[in-house]
């Protein structure tokens, strides 16, 4: 579920029509990466990293546990790379909404040009190409997605807008 509404909100990101409309469109902000709509508190993700491995919170119906790293890489078969990721700037800055037990909130890497927006505007970022702060590298590399991604997708360079 987490690779297929990927698609689906990647293509709504950069504005490519569904070939078959979708019962329920996606949501206009900062979309649930299991189920797509955009506002509820259930859908909040908070993600603990140890060691050994990274663990997802998220109280969406739709909800499901998945390899973290399998997905983070993507594959041929499976493209979608639309995993919760920690901002370091929030942590940073003493933002990071922290829940019990070490969970800390989370973006989804399809959101997080989105939260830059928001929440860095200081920052040059994809929608704010004008910021007076540089990104820093490895942010840019946590919340890019790839030519080929988009591509693997449905979404060409030319349909974008």
């Amino acid at each position: 579920m987490r690779a297929h509404m990927g698609a689906h909100i990647l293509r709504s990101l950069r504005n490519v029509p569904e070939k078959i409309p979708l019962k329920q469109p996606i949501g206009k902000q900062m979309p649930c990466g299991f189920c797509g709509t955009s506002g509820d508190p259930k859908c909040e993700v908070y993600m603990k990293i140890s060691a050994q491995r990274k663990t997802i919170e998220c109280k969406c119906k739709y909800a499901h546990s998945y390899q973290y790293a399998r997905a983070e890489k993507g594959s041929n078969r499976t493209p979608c790379r639309n995993v919760p990721i920690i901002c370091r700037l929030c942590h940073s800055l003493g933002n990071l909404c922290s829940k019990d037990k070490g969970f800390f909130q989370a973006y989804w890497r399809y959101n997080f040009e989105e939260h830059f927006e928001q929440i860095h505007p200081e920052y040059n970022s994809p929608r704010q190409p004008f910021g007076t702060r540089l990104m820093p590298a490895d942010i840019w590399q946590q919340m890019e997605i790839s030519e080929s991604e988009e591509s693997t997708l449905g979404i060409n360079v030319d349909t974008k807008s």
